[in-house]
């Protein structure tokens, strides 16, 4: 680990803690730094993989949602996190010694990684993109499984509207599959991510579809 990530991390976790949307809530504030430390260290891995910048990667995927400190209360908010994360993170960055150019595509890659849209001007480098790449990465794996069941009352939900549910959830990832990602190895580890949960969320179906009582 490089003093530059080091203090990222410490910066991460002050922010965080003590930021009003997170720190009365240690689930929620253990979830993002959690979160924040997986798209870093595949933003670390795909960089060794890819040939780009590995710390630049890493302090990227800690920053990208810093901006989950301040309150999130609209799909707006939502929308304008990734930009509003750049502005957080830029004075910050300054304080690293980057190399200007390194610390531009990181500012770019995290405010472009929600909807591919900045608010002030730069390129989309690969090294920029893939910081959206490793947080997608990360957020169809296996803990999303988890954690979309949980969110949306699974346990609890009729039979019929389980399958319903599972069904559009399968036709929204098989759609996801065609989503291009900036490199090869990070294309290569989404299909596989996402062909992991449709043949969980498919053996759940039939699951679902064996519990009516139809087929005996």
């Amino acid at each position: 680990m490089t003093e530059r990530i080091q203090k990222t991390i410490e910066f991460l976790k002050k922010e965080f803690s003590e930021g009003e949307n997170l720190k009365a809530d240690e689930v929620r504030l253990q979830y993002r730094i959690e979160h924040s430390f997986r798209v870093a260290a595949l933003g670390k891995w795909l960089a060794e993989q890819e040939g780009l910048d590995a710390e630049a990667m890493a302090i990227g995927g800690l920053l990208h949602d810093i901006s989950y400190k301040d309150p999130i209360n609209s799909k707006e908010d939502w929308k304008n996190h990734g930009r509003n994360a750049a502005r957080i993170a830029r004075p910050f960055l300054e304080t690293l010694g980057l190399k200007k150019e390194i610390l531009e595509q990181i500012c770019y890659g995290i405010a472009i990684h929600v909807d591919d849209e900045a608010d002030f001007a730069g390129e989309k480098t690969v090294l920029a993109l893939s910081i959206g790449d490793c947080d997608n990465l990360d957020r169809f794996d296996a803990y999303r499984i988890y954690e979309t069941l949980e969110e949306q009352g699974y346990r609890g939900m009729p039979l019929e509207e389980k399958k319903n549910w599972l069904q559009k959830r399968l036709e929204g990832l098989k759609r996801a599959m065609k989503t291009p990602m900036a490199t090869q190895s990070a294309g290569l580890l989404w299909q596989d991510r996402l062909q992991y949960q449709i043949n969980f969320l498919q053996k759940l179906k039939e699951q679902a579809e064996m519990s009516t009582g139809d087929r005996l």
